[in-house]
């Protein structure tokens, strides 16, 4: 489990007694959103808490108790912007405090776990682009020993933000400004040897839109897409159903229209033939066998859903070794190549190499991948952190199947 601690609230400003009490207690309590009345026990402990992702303008209230969280993981993602008290009336002075605070706390945890944002970027008669790229470079100059990555993204307006700036006489902000200035601020990024990227800068996510048509013009191109409202609905085998609003379709205009599918079973003819099917999958014994088919066997995404590659290799082990068996076998497979003995004590700690990725200036102009590959140490150093799913993972012999064949 992570835990986002909070992009909504600044928890380590206002509510870091608060945290650091649910956390020695080992739980908090959560509402539902979509029903009032259940409130759910969440456990806190570092055996179910894979990593913490702080957001925050102002650590300065958590650093003292940071101790607490020795048994966790956790990084910052710290917002540090050269917005005076007309925008952040709360933050206290960033020269005096933020800027010490943000050194302070890079020297205690490392570089790697504090990325610094500046965000968002806006524009109006003070804070025009100029003034942007004049106190970037000075907050980068401070900063580039204490952090190895800036995150920057431009101000999309929702509600609340467009209620929120009104006072502030923004400017439009054109793409071609937004390209220009991003490119100026990741020049001096890497002058100063800091990564620099984007936060989901052009992206839009709309949630419960149900594509219903296509429209197309008289060269059948496509110019838009029909998308109907929905809502969240009853709880439907314990899940919260989806059902329309009601109200009109909304048309979004588009240029390109990319069709990303889910996985499903073709279960049907099975279904059709007597072999028993349950919410789209096939339902089997756990040797793969069903209860009143004899010699029929299956396995792999058809009987588990879609899964992991190590799950279907571990399924049709069990599958033919049951085969082998009912078919009156009993054969052992062997192996012409010598596989170590695994064991779980003889693998020395060690990190996950982190892919870089390429520049956001490069990666508009082409569809190559974003993230650059492992360089031949990097990818020797991941193959040794391989931890035998063969034998204590999903690879290993189930359902009957707890030895070799």
């Amino acid at each position: 489990m992570i835990i986002s601690a909070s992009r909504r609230t600044d928890i380590p400003t206002y509510y870091s007694n608060w945290f650091f009490n649910r956390v020695m207690d080992g739980y908090v309590l959560v509402r539902n959103p979509m029903n009032a009345h259940q409130i759910s026990k969440i456990a806190l402990n570092p055996d179910v808490v894979d990593g913490i992702v702080f957001w925050t303008k102002n650590p300065i209230p958590m650093l003292n108790e940071l101790k607490i969280l020795h048994d966790y993981m956790y990084y910052f993602q710290f917002t540090l912007n050269s917005y005076a008290q007309d925008v952040e009336a709360h933050v206290p002075n960033k020269q005096k405090h933020i800027i010490p605070a943000f050194k302070k706390l890079s020297d205690m945890i490392g570089p790697d776990r504090v990325i610094w944002r500046y965000d968002p970027i806006f524009l109006n008669d003070t804070y025009t682009p100029e003034y942007h790229i004049r106190y970037f470079e000075r907050i980068a100059k401070e900063l580039s020993p204490y952090t190895k990555k800036c995150t920057i993204s431009f101000i999309d307006f929702y509600r609340n933000t467009s209620k929120n700036v009104s006072g502030l006489s923004l400017r439009d902000f054109p793409e071609e400004t937004q390209k220009s200035l991003a490119k100026e601020l990741a020049a001096i990024a890497h002058s100063y040897g800091l990564l620099i990227d984007t936060c989901a800068e052009g992206i839009e996510l709309q949630t419960l839109k149900a594509p219903s048509s296509i429209d197309v013009d008289e060269n059948h191109h496509v110019k838009g897409i029909y998308v109907t409202p929905q809502m969240v609905s009853s709880i439907r085998d314990g899940r919260a159903s989806i059902k329309p609003t009601g109200e009109e379709d909304i048309y979004i205009p588009c240029d390109v229209l990319i069709v990303a599918i889910g996985q499903n079973i073709e279960t049907h003819h099975f279904e059709q033939a007597g072999i028993p099917v349950e919410r789209g999958k096939i339902v089997t014994k756990s040797t793969g066998a069903f209860e009143n088919l004899p010699g029929v066997f299956a396995g792999g995404d058809c009987v588990t859903g879609p899964a992991t590659v190590i799950r279907a290799i571990a399924a049709g082990k069990v599958a033919a070794a049951n085969i082998d068996e009912y078919l009156g076998y009993h054969h052992e497979i062997s192996c012409d190549v010598e596989i170590p003995e695994a064991h779980l004590d003889d693998r020395t700690p060690c990190g996950r190499v982190n892919l870089t990725e390429r520049e956001a200036c490069e990666r508009v102009c082409d569809f190559e991948a974003v993230e650059n590959c492992m360089t031949e140490k990097e990818a020797k150093q991941e193959a040794g952190r391989c931890l035998r799913c063969d034998h204590f993972g999903y690879g290993i012999f189930k359902g009957g199947r707890e030895t070799l064949w």
